[in-house]
C-alpha cells in the first residue's frame, strides 16, 4: 500500500508533529518497533508490537488499551487476532480518516475488542468470522452494551477493507450480528439532570443551524468534490471507493490543472472549501487541517448526521438502535379533537413489544433534525 498520501497522526495534541517519527509509519501494516506514542521529552512510550499501548500522554488522564495477546490484566486476545486487532487500531490512527481524540480512540477499541475476544475464545480467527454464523450467534453474549456501535464500527472497516487488506465482516455477516444484538437489553439511566440536558441540546441545535445555514455551499462543495474523483477515476466514481492515491484530486504535491489522461488537479483541499465559503464552517465542528484533507468533509457529514441522531434521542428519550432504524419520513404531524397539533416519531421498537410501526411525541423542533 501506498502510504505517501495517508494524512498522518491527527491526535489533537501538541505531541503531534509533523517531523515526529510517530506521525506516519513507512510500511503497512506498521513494523513492531514502531513508534506509536513518543512523550515530551521525545521518550518513545509504547511500540506497535506492544502488549499494551499508554496513550497518555495524549491525554490528561491514564489511558492505556490492552491487546491481550501477552502479560497483563483484561481479556485474552490470540496473537493471530491481536495482529489484525493491531492493525485496525493502526488504521484509526493514521489511515484516511483518522482519529483525533486520544479517548475516542479508546472507545472504540473498547467497542471492537470484545469481538476478538469472542473469536479467540472459539478458536476462531478474525477474518474467518463470516464462516462461523454461529460465533456471529454467540457475540450477544459479549455484547451487553455498545451492541449498535459495533454494527457502526463494522460498517467503517468493511468499507475500508482495500485500505485495511481484510474483512471482518460482510453485509450478510452483519444482518446476522444485527439481528442477534437486537435482543440485547440495554440499562437506561433513570433520567438526566436538567442543566447538562439542556446544554447538550443547545450544543446540538447550534450545530445543526450552523448546518442548515451553510447547507446549499455544503452541498455544492460535496457535488463537486464526488465529480473530481469520478473524473480522476476515469468517469466513474465507483472506481474510487478504494481511494485514488496518487491521483486524488485534492493533493498539494501535484501542480494544478488537466492532465493529457484527463485528470485535473485542484491542489488543497483547504483552497476548495475556502472557495466555496465554507473552510471556518469545517474548522469550527472538525478541524479543518492541511493534513485532514477532504477527509474533513467527509468527517463533518458524518458528524451532522450523529448529531442529528443525538437531537432525536433527546426529545423521543427512544434508545440508540431505534433511533438508527428512523427514516427519512419518521416525521408526522396529527391534529387532535381539539384542534391541536401531535408531532411523533414513527419508527420500529422492540423495548416491551415488537412493534415495526411505534410513535414518539416529540417536540416540533425535531423536523429540524429530520
Amino acid at each position: 500500500m501506498n502510504l505517501a498520501y495517508f494524512p498522518g497522526l491527527q491526535i489533537d495534541s501538541p505531541l503531534t508533529k509533523t517531523d515526529a517519527l510517530n506521525f506516519k509509519p513507512e510500511t503497512w501494516p506498521p513494523t513492531n518497533d514502531f513508534p506509536v506514542v513518543i512523550d515530551t521529552y521525545g521518550n518513545v512510550v509504547s511500540r506497535y508490537g506492544d502488549v499494551r499501548w499508554d496513550l497518555s500522554p495524549w491525554s490528561e488522564q491514564t489511558l492505556t488499551i490492552y491487546f491481550g495477546d501477552g502479560p497483563g490484566q483484561g481479556r485474552k486476545v490470540s496473537h493471530q487476532n491481536a495482529f489484525f486487532l493491531r492493525q485496525v487500531v493502526a488504521w484509526w490512527l493514521w489511515g484516511e480518516s483518522a482519529i483525533r481524540s486520544a479517548k475516542a480512540l479508546v472507545y472504540k477499541f473498547e467497542t471492537l475488542k470484545p469481538l476478538f475476544v469472542a473469536c479467540t475464545d472459539a478458536g476462531v480467527l478474525v477474518t474467518d468470522l463470516h464462516k462461523y454464523p454461529k460465533v456471529i450467534e454467540s457475540l450477544s453474549s459479549y455484547y451487553k452494551q455498545r451492541a449498535d456501535r459495533l454494527i457502526a464500527c463494522l460498517h467503517s472497516l468493511l468499507i475500508a477493507k482495500d485500505s485495511l487488506g481484510f474483512t471482518i465482516l460482510d453485509e450478510s455477516g452483519m444482518q446476522l450480528l444485527s439481528s442477534e444484538l437486537a435482543t440485547v437489553d440495554s440499562t437506561q439511566t433513570a433520567y438526566i439532570p436538567t442543566r447538562i440536558w439542556s446544554y447538550q441540546v443547545s450544543r446540538l441545535r447550534e450545530c445543526l443551524d450552523d448546518f442548515r445555514l451553510h447547507q446549499d455551499k455544503v452541498e455544492s462543495c460535496y457535488e463537486f468534490c464526488l465529480s473530481a474523483y469520478a473524473q480522476n477515476a476515469g468517469g466513474d466514481l465507483s472506481y474510487a471507493f478504494g481511494g485514488l492515491g496518487g491521483d486524488s484530486p485534492f493533493l498539494d504535491s501535484r501542480v494544478k490543472g488537466e492532465r493529457r489522461s484527463g485528470m485535473v488537479f485542484y491542489g488543497s483541499f483547504l483552497g476548495i472549501a475556502k472557495k466555496f465559503g465554507i473552510s471556518d464552517l469545517l474548522d469550527r465542528w472538525v478541524r479543518l487541517t492541511e493534513q485532514a484533507g477532504v477527509g474533513a468533509l467527509s468527517s463533518y457529514l458524518t458528524l451532522i448526521s450523529n448529531v442529528g441522531l443525538a437531537y432525536l434521542l433527546n426529545f423521543s428519550l427512544m434508545r440508540v438502535g431505534e433511533g438508527a432504524r428512523l427514516r427519512a419520513d419518521c416525521y408526522e404531524v396529527e391534529r387532535d379533537q381539539l384542534g391541536d397539533d401531535i408531532y411523533t416519531l414513527k419508527g420500529v421498537t422492540t423495548k416491551t413489544i415488537e412493534d415495526d410501526d411505534a410513535r414518539w411525541i416529540v417536540s416540533p423542533t425535531t423536523e429540524l433534525a429530520v
